[in-house]
């Protein structure tokens, strides 16, 4: 059964993740859009540090962008020289990135959908 709303709007908001890894060295950069079109929160992740450093960014619309972006804030947070800081300097200088592994799917850029007023967000399907 579906509900008509009257006056109803649809807003779309992306959360993007990228894995920087070079042998036992695993980061996780995630950043989500919102609340707010244009802003953005971030979080590193590093082992099993959940919060290495984290922040916010306004003004950007792109997702890569703000991942970029992000990466060059923490990496200044290492010293010269780290694993951390090497994988971190060089997605945000130079946006390379690669998918590795015959099972690898993106997950960036997966929008949720929030209708307001319904009281709990509508995850969109994610791909494949």
């Amino acid at each position: 059964m579906s509900t008509r709303v009257e006056g109803g709007t649809v807003l779309i908001l992306v959360t993007a993740h990228a894995t920087l890894s070079a042998g036992p060295t695993r980061l996780t950069l995630t950043a989500r859009e919102g609340p707010a079109l244009g802003t953005w929160r971030y979080n590193l992740s590093v082992g099993t540090d959940n919060r290495a450093h984290s922040g916010r960014i306004a003004g950007m619309t792109g997702h890569m962008d703000v991942l970029r972006y992000a990466a060059g804030v923490c990496a200044a947070g290492y010293q010269p020289g780290t694993i951390e800081r090497g994988l971190l300097e060089q997605f945000a200088t130079t946006g390379e990135h690669q998918r590795s592994g015959p099972a690898v799917r993106a997950y960036a850029a997966v929008p949720t959908r929030r209708v307001p007023g319904d009281g709990a967000p509508e995850e969109a399907a994610g791909p494949g």
